[in-house]
């Protein structure tokens, strides 16, 4: 009869139910044990290498060891992630305040004057932040 793959883990795991039962400390250590055997696999000793960076800020060619163009590509890669994350974020946030508006409109406890200012102010804002973070992320990639 094949062993399954999981009957190892299985029997741990009842093991370590049986030593909570008990009352031992000791289970707190046997639930470590999956994660030990996990993180010492060959598995993650093929990691991928970084390469390094060829262009720092601008145009300029980053030789072997220039740490002050690595951090400028660096910068610009910050730059980029950051150009994708706050207009993220400040849509989620206007979708959820429109939200909110429209259930106080809808409920009765705001007039519509409230919700068509939030809506127009919200939505201007949003727009600004997508062209300040279209034109970040064109300088970054310059």
């Amino acid at each position: 009869m094949k062993r399954k793959l999981h009957e190892p883990l299985a029997a741990l795991a009842a093991r370590t139910r049986q030593a909570a039962a008990r009352g031992h400390a000791a289970w707190r250590w046997l639930a470590l044990a999956p994660a030990v055997a996990l993180t010492a696999s060959p598995v993650w000793a093929a990691l991928p290498t970084v390469t390094a960076p060829t262009t720092g800020i601008g145009t300029t060619t980053c030789t072997d060891g220039d740490v002050m163009c690595y951090f400028g590509y660096y910068f610009k890669e910050l730059i980029q992630v950051l150009a994708i994350v706050i207009p993220a974020m400040y849509l989620i946030y206007f979708g959820l305040g429109a939200l909110s508006r429209w259930r106080a409109y809808s409920s009765g406890r705001e007039d519509a004057s409230a919700l068509k200012e939030f809506s127009f102010i919200g939505g201007l804002v949003a727009a600004l932040i997508v062209l300040t973070a279209w034109l970040a992320n064109n300088w970054a990639t310059t």
